[in-house]
Order: structure tokens, then sequence, then C-alpha cells
């Protein structure tokens, strides 16, 4: 789900065949064996902050599934993930991504105090465009805009076009004012002051929970 924007987080290339988050692993054998390769990156580096960051969102990622109902393991999968999440941040205190997943996380357990105590860290680390910059996060000024091309309508039945699955970046890692209830991308440098905030990974949860897309330069 988010190995490419993770990639970006953090500059370093993928550490071999390893858990895929595009996929769905039927059996809880079939995902350990996914991790092994995570697992052993980190038995060899403990301070490979990749692998670890890859690692805990495999456990969550896989978590999630057990809780929609998708699969039938993972149901403690959140305590390791929430686990690697923390020694990261133990080791690297300006991790964005591992501030944001352990945000997440503990507020799909319900632990908002937990949750509330990571925000003005997370804020500040959100609004730090020299950080940003540095890991790549921070988007290139938006290309001309093009004059549109006309429309020709074909004839015979409509066609309908396949659903358009490329990765976006807009896509994740947003946050919400809760005060008006617009979504932002998170990692823009002209966010506005906001005093409380929800963050979600993927753009569309939080469209699904009545939250709607802010214009201007910071639209998700």
């Amino acid at each position: 789900m988010l190995l490419v924007l993770i990639g970006c987080l953090l500059g370093a290339g993928s550490p071999g065949q390893a858990f895929d988050p595009a996929s769905v692993y039927p059996t809880e054998a079939a995902f350990t064996a996914s991790v092994a390769p995570l697992r052993a990156a980190i038995e060899r580096n403990p301070r490979d902050v990749r692998s670890r960051f890859l690692l805990g969102d495999a456990y969550l990622s896989a978590w999630r599934l057990y809780r929609a109902g998708v699969i039938s393991y993972g149901a403690t999968y959140d305590r390791p993930a929430e686990a690697q999440f923390r020694a990261i941040i133990r080791m690297d205190p300006n991790h964005l991504g591992a501030h944001l997943a352990l945000y997440t996380l503990l507020q799909s357990r319900g632990e908002w105090e937990a949750a509330e105590a990571l925000l003005p860290r997370l804020l500040s680390l959100s609004r730090d465009v020299g950080l940003l910059a540095q890991v790549g996060a921070v988007p290139r000024p938006p290309s001309p805009p093009q004059a549109p091309r006309p429309q020709v309508r074909p004839e015979g039945p409509a066609v309908v076009p396949p659903p358009d699955v490329r990765f976006r970046p807009e896509d994740y890692f947003v946050i919400v004012d809760l005060a008006t209830g617009l979504i932002y991308r998170l990692n823009c440098p002209h966010l506005p002051r906001i005093e409380r905030a929800a963050f979600f990974l993927i753009k569309w949860e939080a469209i699904a929970q009545g939250y709607r897309p802010a214009t201007g330069p910071c639209a998700p």
C-alpha cells in the first residue's frame, strides 16, 4: 500500500523480495515467509530503520485486513507493528513516517489519549519544510496548465474505462482539520494552522468518514 511513498520517505533501495502490500497472504505461514527478509535484515543491522518501518507497515497492514474480515489471522499484529514504530522513533526522533503510522495505529485502537500525546511532535515534523525536502517529500511546483483537448464523442455504445489504479502520492498521508472538516496533503509546505487534527494513511479513508478535500495549493 505504501511502499512507493515509503521509498521517498527513507531514500533507500528495496531490501530484497519482501512483503508486498498489494498482495493478500491467505495464510499466516505465507505472511511470515514474506516478512522473513525484513527480519533477517534487522538481525544483521538492528539500526536498519528502513527495514523496521517496512516490517511495522507489513504487520499494520495485516492487522487491518484481519479487522476487516479479509484474513483469519493477525488479531494481535498491532503489537509488533507498534514495537517497530516505537523502536524507530527511539533511534530517529525525526522520522515522520513512524510518528504518523504510530499515531494512526493508536487511533485505530481507540487509544485517543496516547494518540493525542503524539500530536504536537507529529504536527511539528509535518510543518518542517526543511526535513520534508531532505527526504524528497515536498512536491515539485505544478506544471503550467494546458488547454483541454476537444472531446470527440465515439460512435456506438459507450466504453467504460478501467479504474485508474496508478500510485498518486497525494492519495496518502493526509491531515484533516477537525474544525473545518477539510483534508490537506500532509507534506504541503503551505499548510494552514491546524489546532485539532486527525491523520489518515489514505485519503479515501478520510473521505469515507465525511471529510472533504480542501482546495488550493495543499489540496489532496
